[in-house]
């Protein structure tokens, strides 16, 4: 599951869906154009919490993702612990996954 997800990303990423990055995110949901943001699982506390706060107000979905910063820089081309996708695809996708694996925490 852990590895479909990254690949998903990655696919995300090349299609033009992916925003990578804190403020590129929260821009995003400021302007609606955010389906689910995914968090590393080494993002730190203080940033999540601020994500889960930004996300319940504007009623997106979030993923933690089970990998490290490091380890999605090799997907999307960033050291980022926040990223969210842009189409409803992806983004349901995604979700899928994360429901499948026990690994991943909503």
């Amino acid at each position: 599951m852990r590895d479909r997800m990254l690949q998903l990303l990655s696919l995300s990423r090349r299609a033009g869906k992916l925003l990578r990055g804190f403020d590129q995110v929260k821009d995003g949901i400021a302007q609606q154009q955010v389906c689910a943001v995914l968090l590393a699982q080494d993002l730190s506390p203080k940033t999540e919490k601020e994500l889960r706060y930004v996300c319940r107000d504007a009623t997106v979905p979030f993923v933690c993702v089970p990998a490290t910063m490091k380890e999605l820089e090799k997907y999307v081309g960033k050291k980022v612990g926040v990223l969210a996708l842009t189409e409803k695809g992806f983004a349901d996708k995604v979700q899928a996954l994360a429901q499948e694996s026990p690994q991943m925490k909503p």
